[in-house]
């Protein structure tokens, strides 16, 4: 069976990319996370924030 890698955004991106800065080692952005089961705070790339995988 085939491996899918479908991330299914629940915000999309481009609302995401308003808040986020530009990242200065690549072309993408990054947006501050903050994770409430382990309270920690850290820096993340937008296109890893706020997805379902294989919701669909």
């Amino acid at each position: 069976m085939e491996k899918h890698r479908v991330r299914q955004h629940i915000v999309p991106q481009a609302y995401l990319k308003k808040f986020a800065q530009k990242n200065v080692n690549n072309s993408g952005a990054n947006i501050s996370v903050y994770q409430k089961e382990n309270n920690r705070q850290f820096n993340c790339a937008v296109k890893n924030v706020a997805f379902e995988k294989k919701l669909l």
